[in-house]
Formats: C-alpha cells, sequence, structure tokens
C-alpha cells in the first residue's frame, strides 16, 4: 500500500469528527434542521380576541353655554337656629391620677340641666405615662382614647343618650399600658362640660319669582348665589317644596347649582326657600336665576347598542372607559341612557386627560336598543373613544 492509499482514510476520518463537533455545538434547532430538515408549521396556535360589549369613536360634544334666554333675581335671603352654649362645669389645674387598682375621676348629674346636647371639653397640659382620657355614661363606656400633652378633647354627648343610658357623666384617667407597677398621671389645664341648646329664632326664609313666556323653552336653569354668613351646621334648600341641596355650605364661597326645569312652572308663584337645620345660621345674598337654550350642532351623541343576554343574567355593574384627549372648555360630562331614563353625571373635578371609568348598572340597560346619549351642557369636551365592558 503506498502512502496516497493511507492519507484517504485519515482525511475522511478528520471530516467526520469536524462535522461532529459542529453539529455538537451549534444551536439545537439549527442541528435538528440540519440532520432532519426545516420542518414546516403546519398547525397554528390562535390567541382568542377579546370583543367588548360596545367601543366607538365619540369625538367633541357639548358647548359652554347656550342663548341666555331671561334672567330672575332673587331677594337676600337669612335663616337662624343657633346653638347657645352654657357653661355647668369648670375644673383648672387638676391632676387625675391612675394606676392598676384604681382612677382618679369627675362626676356630674346630668339630670339638672335640660340640654339639646351636651360637650365635654378637656386641655391637657402635663402627662405621665400612657394614660387614657376615659368618659362614662352610668358606666357605659362612651369615650376612651390616649391623652397626650398639649392636646385638646372635645366629646358631644346627645339628648337620646342621656334618656337611654342614664344622665351620671363620669370622667376619668384609665391606667394604660404593661407598667403595672408604675403610676400615669392626666394633668388638664380645663375640664370644661357645656350644655348646648338650640334656639329656633328664623327657621326659613323664602322669595317668591315667576317665569316670563321667554323661560318657557329653556333647556338649562341655573341658580347661583353666595352664603356671606355661614355655620357648620347644614341647610337645606327647596324649588316649589322640591329639594335641591341639603348641605353644610362655606362662607363667601359661590354655589352654583343645575336645576331641572321640571321644577318650575309658567305663570305661577315659583318659591325659592331656605330652611336652617339645628345650629345653622346663614345668609345668602347676589340670589341669580339664568335659563338659557342647549346649543345646536356637537351638543350631544347618540349611540345605540345591544347588551347580551348573559351579561345582563350576571347583574355584575359594566365598566364605561372613555378616553378624553381634549378639553376645550372643563365641564361636566353626561351619560343619559334614554330608553330606561338612567343619567349618569362625571363632574369635570373628577375627570383627568387619558382614561376616565364610570361603572353602569345592569339594571339600567336593555338587551336591545340602549340608547345612550352622551354630551356636556357647561364644557366642550373630546373623547376618542368610549368603551362598554365587562368588569
Amino acid at each position: 500500500m503506498n502512502r496516497g492509499q493511507v492519507a484517504v482514510p485519515g482525511v475522511i476520518l478528520t471530516v467526520l469528527v469536524l462535522l461532529i463537533w459542529y453539529i455538537l455545538w451549534i444551536y439545537p434547532q439549527q442541528r435538528y434542521e440540519l440532520l432532519f430538515g426545516e420542518q414546516t408549521n403546519t398547525g397554528s396556535t390562535t390567541t382568542p380576541t377579546h370583543v367588548p360589549v360596545y367601543q366607538t369613536i365619540v369625538g367633541e360634544i357639548g358647548q359652554s353655554s347656550g342663548e341666555l334666554l331671561d334672567t330672575q333675581v332673587i331677594s337676600n335671603l337669612s335663616v337662624s337656629y343657633p346653638v347657645t352654649r352654657t357653661l355647668i362645669a369648670a375644673y383648672s389645674n387638676i391632676i387625675l391620677n391612675a394606676n392598676v387598682l384604681g382612677s382618679e375621676f369627675k362626676t356630674i348629674d346630668l339630670s339638672s340641666y335640660d340640654s339639646d346636647f351636651y360637650n365635654v371639653e378637656a386641655i391637657s397640659s402635663s402627662v405621665v405615662g400612657l394614660p387614657k382620657l376615659r368618659i362614662e355614661l352610668n358606666n357605659t363606656l362612651m369615650y376612651d382614647n390616649s391623652l397626650l400633652p398639649d392636646s385638646s378633647t372635645n366629646y358631644n354627648i346627645t339628648r337620646s343618650n342621656i334618656e337611654e343610658i342614664g344622665p351620671f357623666l363620669k370622667i376619668s384617667c384609665a391606667f394604660s399600658g404593661f407598667q403595672f407597677w408604675s403610676n400615669q398621671q392626666c394633668g388638664l389645664s380645663e375640664l370644661n362640660i357645656y350644655r348646648s341648646i338650640f334656639y329656633p329664632r328664623k327657621l326659613n326664609d323664602s322669595d317668591i319669582f315667576y317665569l316670563t313666556p321667554m323661560s318657557k323653552d329653556a333647556e338649562l336653569v341655573e341658580l347661583s348665589f353666595t352664603p356671606t354668613r355661614a355655620t357648620t351646621y347644614p341647610v337645606e334648600l327647596f324649588i316649589n317644596e322640591h329639594s335641591i341641596l341639603n348641605s353644610v355650605l362655606v362662607p363667601n364661597q359661590r354655589v352654583t347649582l343645575s336645576l331641572d326645569g321640571e321644577l318650575l312652572g309658567l305663570d305661577i308663584d315659583n318659591t325659592f326657600k331656605v330652611s336652617a337645620m339645628p345650629g345653622a345660621e346663614y345668609s345668602l345674598s347676589n340670589i341669580n336665576m339664568k335659563f338659557s337654550s342647549v346649543p345646536s350642532g356637537m351638543a350631544a351623541k347618540y349611540l345605540i347598542f345591544d347588551v347580551p343576554a348573559r351579561t345582563l343574567r350576571n347583574e355584575n355593574d359594566l365598566i364605561l372607559t372613555f378616553n378624553l384627549t381634549n378639553i376645550i372648555e372643563p365641564g361636566d360630562l353626561n351619560i343619559n341612557i334614554l330608553n330606561t331614563g338612567r343619567n349618569y353625571i362625571v363632574r369635570k373635578e373628577d375627570m383627568i386627560p387619558g382614561l376616565n371609568r364610570l361603572s353602569i348598572s345592569t339594571a339600567d340597560l336593555d338587551e336591545f336598543g340602549n340608547n345612550l346619549k352622551v354630551y356636556s351642557t357647561n364644557g366642550r369636551l373630546v373623547l376618542s373613544s368610549l368603551i362598554i365592558d365587562e368588569p
């Protein structure tokens, strides 16, 4: 055998070794394709696409105001149902001690003092340990809280509390904590007990106004006023005996209310009335009513959609998501379901640029032909999308 014949098997062996080494070190997918050829995927996995109950593009809605048809000026009104406090017990610079065996206290029989409610006022000075200030009626715990240095405590006791529990008031310094061997102290610079009585001086005040023929076509009615005097007790407002507001008002902060025109009547005496709740003292000034028409054009968009029966059977609220892309003029968003008469309002202070969400009860929807009116009576908004879907 000559030298050339010996070299051929060596070359073949070297090539085989290099090929095996290459196959072992390449990526598994490449190795598979090298050995068995490129594989064709005959099957496919499709991710199901979720389809919401309803989706659309809304666009621009609303205008800042319509044509002003009429105005009314109402006389200034005031009511007074004040509360008067009378001091019935007072202690100054007292120290009440407490330990695990007992505590010092002050008592008073409230049955001797007729009142609508009573007020306990305690102002702390020095405190030793971790004591609690405790208030009881006939040994029934009413208040129990940690006493901090230089703090004040105010607690009201109602007449019904006295009638149901009893009149014997006890104010004590209660031991608290795990150091049972120690003494604790409640240092009070003042401990006062008041009785408070409501005096109905002027419970109601009202004024009468008349609608002109110009007002009968008004679709927007706006009432505004300024409380020049206001307390921390609520007041209630009425139009023709229909309550339109029951709230605590802030002094000198103007209030604007949108009214339902159906509350008002043409050619009749319309009454605006203010009623004081116990403790309320209010003066309302610069009271105005404006009657306007809703502008045409882009004032509203009407959307019609169906809801699957299975979705209605679930009785879970649907989520209405709208994308607020532009606020031309700030205003509230009204969503009125015309076929069921349900109205949802998203206040301008609750909306943000971008995605906003609102829960819609399925009880307010039908399976077929839900007619949605989307509009704003006091602003101009741009909604790029509106989606109604299950949560």
